[in-house]
């Protein structure tokens, strides 16, 4: 949906103002970089979508913060993985 902020702010913009207060559910379906919507979804407890889109970015990063986002989900050996 649209709004009046999308005048002004990209939706990149938008989802942090959203992380900054704390409101992660709402960031993570605005991000539209994947790094930033995966971090989003962990902080939201969303442990399987940030799993996959850390997934994703096939980078050291990436593979590390999906290994954590395993680990919450209790999936240890893949976490090591």
């Amino acid at each position: 949906a649209w709004n009046w902020s999308d005048l002004w702010k990209t939706k990149n913009h938008q989802a942090q103002e959203l992380m900054q207060q704390g409101r992660f559910e709402q960031a993570k379906a605005l991000f539209e970089r994947d790094d930033w919507r995966a971090m989003a979804a962990f902080r939201a407890g969303d442990y399987e979508l940030a799993a996959k889109t850390y997934a994703k970015l096939q980078s050291p990063d990436g593979y590390y913060n999906q290994g954590n986002a395993l680990a919450h989900m209790g999936q240890y050996a893949q976490a090591i993985e």
